[in-house]
This record gives structure tokens, C-alpha cells and sequence, in this order.
């Protein structure tokens, strides 16, 4: 359980990351996903 709660952390960060690092030049960038 360990192992994928902290996979799914990851995953979130990263997304979010994504997210805000393309916010000002792709808005639509989360709807591609």
C-alpha cells in the first residue's frame, strides 16, 4: 500500500506541476490529458 500511495502522490505532484508550469501558455493543457 506503501508503494502506491506514494506512486499516486508522485503522479499528482507531477500533474499539478505540468499543470502550473503550462498555465500561462497552454490553458487547455489538463484537457488534453
Amino acid at each position: 500500500m506503501d508503494l502506491l500511495k506514494t506512486c499516486a502522490v508522485v503522479f499528482f505532484s507531477v500533474c499539478c506541476t505540468l499543470h502550473f508550469a503550462n498555465a500561462s501558455t497552454e490553458p487547455n493543457y489538463m484537457g488534453e490529458l
